[in-house]
């Protein structure tokens, strides 16, 4: 228990504005030298962005693909670009109109290089943007689930336009590759298949032409509006992977160095939301003691620093437990490309193509200065705000400890098994027994040359840990699991396999408890030995798990503590049935009907599918189909057993 409520407050203290908790950010990597440059972006560059804006805008109005394939291959050629188109295709079952569209990209060759290493910037034709902005003339946009998605009209010119004016800059190190992605991920997760030669099995795309250059890092552009007053990062990527931290520190410190430098913030959100954090000051003093901690322990506006903080590493904490990227960014990551989405978030003004274009150039003028990937500097981070992060040896001991709590919680009822059984043996032979002195371990063959009774024999070999009876749970259990992933993963989109799943899960158990007297003769010894495994298993899991997704294995260890590391080594009837129900609670299908009522808006892309299918099955489904993200296989192959084993753990204890 005290490992558990150590993990908690460790958990909440994590975006204390203080050390050790967390750290200002600095660039590591000396190559970088963010900012030593001059930018060459001027105004005749903003003219020819604004220029291919007005073109863009009145293409999209029009709602034409072959047009805008074609403007956008034949600006590309008058740069002198070798552009090429690719054609996608992606396959899910059930739905009759497959997810595809059409790619464009160009590749910049630099003179003075072999043309073995590159940068990429993108810029995909669907922005994050979901709503249609109040200042300026109205966007062009396209629906998307029941909302309307904006395009990325001013992204994708102001990449025509940086394209033109980088290719007569020849101090270049690496080639540039331009890449404007269909779609929002589909795109560039097509495009980057095909690049890196991985493939999958639902997906037709045409090859990819200029491969064969090392990528190291990336940039894309988010701008669909036609000014803005700050603009914000997207960093998490696919399973919770992260760009190297001095890919982000290196746009920041350029921001700063900015003439007139706009605002930074995160996850889509401004810097004035950020200070805010969703609370206002007078309604934090009403219920919190704001001025004496503020005096005593987290300084002048710590509490703000603290909930803004906290709100920010909860949203880093959404993407990484749905394994779902922030942007087409986040599709590069898997490939060891450090990469992120600048966001310019709309607003009525100051700032426009002339700062942006300059952060873009004086970025590349920083990536082309590497000589080697990434590598100094972190990889494994939280992010309260751009300015500060909380470093790995920090938060990982928040998942580490809850799992050190089951696996203590664990042994301790092996132990007690075993004590329980050599109490029992040594009842069954004392009175068979002259001396005062039993042995601490009785054998059956001692039993038996002392008694003739077979019944009080049999009691006597009942006695030992039925192991290979828990260890054969144990994977029914896991065969259970796949059945269910084998479920989600082949129904076709039209039909809900929550139904199907849950139902499953529940005949399963009931059914091990059925055969339970077949494999052992007590049940008691075997939901103890069940019980003891499965928390060793679940300590085990976490553990490996805590490096790889912080997110998912911190949320696995909470709900599994509050669901097994409570039950008792001899509990009542009731209470065993009253834990078992708990495990019905934090079963996989129960927690996604949950998300489905009370937050259907938990991820941040939502394709269109068939209307009576909830949207979180939706993008779970579109997520783990064309992204190939990892998020429903650890559901329900590393997650779901635990909670299925100790459900069959409890039901063994109530019988």
């Amino acid at each position: 228990m005290l490992f558990i409520v150590v993990a908690l407050v460790w958990l909440v203290l994590l975006p204390v504005p203080r050390k050790p908790f967390v750290h200002r950010t600095y660039v590591d990597e000396n190559a970088l030298q963010p900012g030593y440059a001059d930018a060459l972006w001027g105004g005749p560059n903003v003219y020819e962005a604004d220029r291919i804006s007005a073109q863009l805008h009145e293409i999209a109005q029009q709602s034409d693909r072959e047009s805008r394939i074609a403007y956008l291959v034949q600006e590309l050629r008058s740069y002198d670009l070798a552009v090429h188109t690719q054609t996608y295709t992606f396959h899910m079952p059930g739905r009759q109109e497959p997810v595809h569209g059409t790619n464009v990209y160009a590749r910049s060759y630099t003179p003075r290089t072999d043309g073995r290493e590159a940068m990429i910037l993108a810029a995909s034709w669907r922005s994050h943007w979901r709503q249609k902005p109040s200042p300026g003339p109205e966007l062009p946009y396209v629906p998307d689930d029941g909302t309307y998605r904006a395009i990325n009209v001013r992204g994708i010119a102001l990449l025509l336009a940086y394209a033109k004016h980088a290719t007569n800059i020849s101090h270049w190190s690496k080639d540039y590759i331009f890449v404007i992605s269909d779609g929002f991920l589909d795109g560039m997760q097509a495009w980057a298949a095909q690049y890196f030669g991985t493939g999958q099995q639902n997906l037709e795309a045409e090859a990819v032409h200029t491969t064969g250059a090392q990528i190291w890092n990336a940039l894309a552009l988010d701008y669909p509006a036609d000014s803005f007053s700050s603009f914000t990062f997207f960093y998490e990527g696919r399973d919770g992977l992260l760009p190297n931290l001095d890919t982000i520190n290196t746009v920041t410190d350029i921001t700063q160095l900015t003439y007139m430098s706009p605002s930074l913030g995160l996850h889509g959100e401004s810097a004035d939301e950020m200070e805010l954090g969703r609370f206002h000051v007078d309604t934090l003093r009403s219920w919190l003691p704001v001025d004496w901690l503020e005096r005593h322990w987290l300084g002048r506006q710590g509490v703000m620093s603290f909930v803004s903080g906290w709100v920010s590493i909860l949203r880093q904490l959404r993407y990484q437990l749905a394994g779902h990227p922030s942007g087409i960014h986040g599709v590069l990551l898997p490939f060891h490309v450090d990469a992120i989405t600048i966001f310019a978030r709309p607003a009525s003004g100051p700032f426009g193509f002339q700062q942006l274009g300059d952060i873009t150039e004086l970025t590349f003028r920083s990536f082309s200065n590497l000589i080697e990937r990434l590598h100094h500097s972190q990889f494994f981070y939280l992010l309260p705000s751009p300015w500060f992060f909380v470093q790995i040896g920090v938060f990982i001991f928040v998942p580490l400890l809850l799992g050190a709590a089951l696996t203590f919680s664990g042994l301790s009822v092996w132990v007690q098994l075993g004590a329980r059984r050599q109490a029992q043996c040594e009842a069954l032979r004392r009175p068979y027994t002259k001396d005062t002195a039993v042995l601490a371990m009785p054998t059956y063959a001692e039993f038996a040359q002392l008694c003739a009774d077979e019944t009080l024999r049999a009691q006597f070999r009942a006695q030992s840990r039925p192991v290979l009876a828990a260890l054969l749970y144990m994977g029914v259990a896991h065969v259970v699991c796949a059945v269910c992933l084998a479920l989600w993963t082949h129904t076709p989109v039209g039909q809900n396999p929550l139904v199907g799943t849950a139902i499953l899960c529940i005949i399963a158990p009931l059914a091990m408890v059925y055969v339970a007297p077949r494999l052992a003769s007590s049940r008691q010894a075997l939901g103890m030995c069940l019980h003891a495994f499965t928390l060793l298993h679940g300590g085990m899991v976490i553990s490996v798990l805590a490096p790889l997704n912080f997110a998912q294995a911190t949320s696995m260890a909470l709900l599994f503590c509050l669901a097994l590391y409570p039950v008792p080594i001899y509990p009542g009837r009731c209470r065993a049935v009253a834990h078992a129900l708990c495990f019905v609670v934090v079963s996989p299908p129960c927690l996604l009907a949950i998300l489905n009522w009370v937050c259907p808006r938990l991820l941040t892309h939502t394709p269109a599918f068939v209307p009576h299918v909830t949207p979180v099955i939706n993008r779970i489904l579109w997520d783990y189909h064309v992204l190939r993200t990892s998020a429903l296989p650890i559901l329900y192959l590393v997650y779901a057993p635990l909670v299925l084993e100790g459900f069959v753990a409890c039901l063994l204890y109530s019988v």
